[in-house]
């Protein structure tokens, strides 16, 4: 089975408002995928992305998936990476069908490139590598491109065997040097590389190029659609002339785009609300305390539910007393008289607000009333009671390592960047830098918060998402809770 070239179509569901993304020519049962990162590094939100497109499709389509990993720059990879990648991709709940390796393929690969030298459609290249890159910017030939089949030949052994007149080699594909797409000036097919393979050791001294690679395999392992990333974007045609030459059918075609955090967060959002429990936490050191006249002489608790809309959260214990801890960023809001509402308790009017001799508001007197309308009240208060079994939370929030969506690069018009170019831009790139990304909060937390385990996500009420990353231990040791953004730039600290 070959590979289909198109583009993506979006239709609206009669459901939902949500479009329904559709593959060309995609028939039941019939769709293979493959999701084909490079094992040079752990898995990113582009890898994410695109692993999880190919999952949307497969099941939509009822089709198979192929993880491949494209291990052909040896010096770089490793099994770390392998094996990181591959449990990043369960984490995303990810079922696959088979997994495979481009190194799988060295053998074909191989052959397939000796036979395009045969067929004079490859050449082996001896120019320096500075020269080349020259010649391929301006548009000129490469005196090696009208070597003849025989001492491509020779030459193609030399790199086989990795010796010294073969180091100073690569194949190329003998497409177009004058094109305006500058991908399609004979692009390297070969280099030699003589770093030790994860897999195949020192086997090989010489790898392709994911270009030459790519959809020869895609061909191999019946890929009928590939969806390639961004970075990709301006090989297509050179993807479509490789693969004429090879004698395989065209591939697929980008879509460009450019992601934003916000909205990945603000979906994530969607997802976890309506499932995931609510628990309630104030400010260590930004707390104040709410006296109530007329609250309960003795203590008393009542049955909750962890959320009121799903009922599969569980249940909670909450603590009745007659003084009550609250953030100091709400006391602030608050004026004498006033009426707010005590989240899953009632109504209370502020009788009284102590200060201290530098007008610092240090406590509140207040006076249940529990008859009054909730609806009526402008500040809904999150609340905790005065006792001794709340537990200590250290609230962790995580900034961007980068503060700007996109990074000036100055495009190549003739030649290589300038020296003042990679400076200039060295220099947005370091100012772009967040110098301070991770902000610790300590804060107080209910007593149900010791039953947390680590992994579970709860919503502390109008204070954010949360990950528990370590669970409760001891009084001493605080619970570790990792903030989950929601799409909105906001702050634990009031």
């Amino acid at each position: 089975m070959g590979i289909f070239s198109g583009s993506i179509e979006k239709k609206k569901t009669h459901s939902s408002n949500l479009p329904e993304i559709e593959l060309p020519n995609a028939e039941v049962g019939k769709v293979c995928l493959m999701f084909a990162p490079e094992p040079n590094g752990y898995l990113h939100i582009g890898h994410s992305k695109a692993a999880l497109l190919n999952k949307y499709f497969v099941d939509k389509y009822k089709g198979r998936l192929i993880v491949r990993l494209d291990d052909t720059n040896p010096a770089k990879e490793s099994t770390e990476f392998v094996e990181s990648l591959l449990k990043d991709i369960g984490s995303l709940s990810i079922v696959y069908d088979a997994i495979t390796y481009t190194s799988d393929y060295f053998p074909q690969l191989m052959d397939m490139a000796e036979k395009l030298i045969r067929e004079g459609k490859a050449y082996v290249d001896h120019t320096p590598v500075d020269q080349m890159r020259i010649e391929r910017d301006k548009g000129f030939e490469s005196k090696s491109r009208n070597n003849s089949v025989s001492k491509n030949l020779e030459l193609w052994k030399e790199m086989i065997l990795g010796s010294n007149r073969g180091l100073m080699c690569c194949l190329r594909g003998k497409l177009d040097f004058q094109n305006p797409n500058k991908c399609l000036r004979d692009p390297v097919y070969y280099r030699c590389n003589l770093a030790h393979h994860h897999r195949v050791g020192f086997k090989y001294k010489l790898y392709p190029t994911y270009d030459f690679a790519s959809p020869f395999v895609d061909a191999l392992e019946g890929i009928t659609h590939v969806l390639r990333s961004n970075e990709y974007r301006d090989r297509d045609d050179q993807c479509h002339m490789i693969q004429e030459d090879m004698g395989v059918r065209k591939g697929a075609s980008t879509n460009q785009n450019l992601m934003q955090w916000d909205k990945l967060w603000t979906i994530n959002k969607k997802i976890i609300d309506p499932i995931f429990p609510r628990h309630t936490a104030v400010l260590e050191e930004h707390r104040i305390l709410i006296t109530l006249v007329n609250g309960p002489a003795e203590p008393f608790v009542r049955i909750m539910p962890r959320h009121k809309k799903f009922k599969e959260a569980g249940d909670k214990c909450t603590l009745y007393t007659k003084n009550i801890w609250i953030d100091y960023a709400d006391a602030l809001s608050i004026s004498v008289n006033d009426e707010v509402t005590l989240m899953d308790w009632g109504n209370c009017i502020i009788k009284e607000i102590k200060r201290n001799e530098m007008d610092t508001v240090v406590e509140l007197l207040g006076v249940l009333h529990l008859e009054g309308s909730v609806k009526a009240t402008k500040l809904k208060l999150t609340w905790l009671p005065e006792t001794d079994e709340l537990v200590r939370l250290q609230l962790v929030e995580f900034d961007y390592l980068i503060t700007k969506e996109k990074l000036v690069k100055f495009k190549k018009k003739k030649g290589e960047k300038t020296q003042e170019e990679k400076i200039q831009e060295e220099k947005e790139f370091l100012k772009a830098l967040n110098p301070v990304t991770r902000k610790d909060t300590f804060a107080l937390g209910d007593s149900n918060m010791r039953n947390l385990i680590s992994g579970e996500i709860i919503q502390l009420e109008r204070k954010g998402y949360f990950r528990c990353d370590i669970p409760f231990v001891k009084q001493s040791k605080p619970i570790v809770l990792f903030a989950i953004p929601d799409g909105r730039q906001s702050n634990i600290v009031q």
